[in-house]
């Protein structure tokens, strides 16, 4: 059965990207992920900070992603391990060993002067940068402010390179509809819906702050499937559904709601790579009973139907006994 795809212009053998995580940061994996049948492989992101502390740059009056711990840790051990180094070599082994489209992953805050080195990617083998656009719950900007800081950093980075490049987004704006038609608007090839955010808890026998399991579970789908049915017939970019994707029903509820592909991470962490196959294998088998020879035939059809995509425009459920 053929499940290739193609999005922001690449091809893809089967519609499965592995997300960036751990399970991307090594040689190994990344030809554990090839050979399990992933369509893509999305690097372990780099953190804004991390690319400027390696060249340098004064980062002492810069904003610390101090909501996000990870990013933390790795400036803290950057000068040992020199990541940007083997963030390189991550790319160039998956050019030169691998057939499947290789993303580098930017997680950013500005436009600060890294964006030059989004050009060092590209020349690395990078098929296409990924922008994990983070802001702060702290932030008071306005929306306006914030989705021009957004424009301003796709901007940048596309002024630095001619790959594809896609943004990462959280549904946390204002008016979403709004903010993402804008966000199309740059030209960006591609839209990630959506960024699973850092969830900590409080322990109240300790009496103190604790980090959650940020494994997804399928409800996770909910919010990513209402704006994706919603709005990817009329934007210009490829969609990837992220978050909640568990089995192959959810991958075929993404490529319904009209996602082009769809990033897998959890899932993975807690199957292994061979899952990906199992993922493919349902997908396949979903298709022959319909009787569908393509994924080209049945993506997006729930939001090209009217009655479909009204059932995602209700806010609340009335029930009248």
């Amino acid at each position: 059965m053929n499940i290739k795809t193609k999005y922001m212009g690449l091809n893809l053998p089967g519609p499965v990207i592995v997300g960036s995580s751990s399970l991307t940061n090594s040689i190994d994996n990344m030809k554990k992920a090839e050979d399990a049948g992933a369509g893509a492989i999305v690097i372990k992101s780099l953190f804004e900070e991390q690319i400027l502390t390696d060249s340098g740059r004064d980062i002492s009056s810069r904003k610390l992603h101090s909501w996000y711990p990870e990013a933390v840790k790795g400036i803290s051990n950057y000068s040992e391990n020199q990541l940007i180094d083997h963030y390189l070599k991550l790319i160039e082994f998956g050019k030169t060993s691998l057939n499947i489209p290789i993303l580098a992953s930017i997680n950013c805050i500005s436009d600060y002067e890294w964006p030059q080195f989004a050009s060092s990617f590209e020349e690395a083998g990078a098929n296409a940068i990924e922008l994990n656009i983070s802001v702060s719950p702290a932030d008071s900007s306005s929306g306006d402010e914030i989705l021009l800081n957004i424009a301003k950093i796709i901007s940048a980075v596309r002024d630095h390179c001619t790959i594809p490049v896609s943004v990462k987004l959280s549904p946390f704006f204002t008016n979403f509809n709004t903010a993402l038609k804008q966000i199309d608007e740059t030209g960006i090839e591609g839209l990630v819906l959506f960024n699973r955010l850092f969830t900590p808890n409080i322990d109240i026998e300790s009496i103190s702050v604790t980090g959650e399991s940020n494994l997804s579970s399928t409800s996770d789908m909910n919010t990513s499937l209402r704006w994706i049915s919603l709005l990817s017939d009329s934007l210009k970019a490829d969609i990837a559904g992220s978050g909640g994707v568990h089995d192959s029903e959810g991958a075929i509820k993404y490529l319904l709601a009209g996602a082009r592909a769809v990033q897998v991470t959890s899932a993975i962490m807690m199957n292994g790579f061979d899952y990906i196959g199992i993922i493919n294998n349902g997908i396949s088998k979903w298709m022959d009973e319909k009787g569908y020879t393509s994924i080209d035939e049945f993506c997006g059809l729930i939001a090209k139907d009217i009655s479909s995509k009204n059932q995602f425009l209700k806010i609340q459920y009335l029930r009248f006994e």
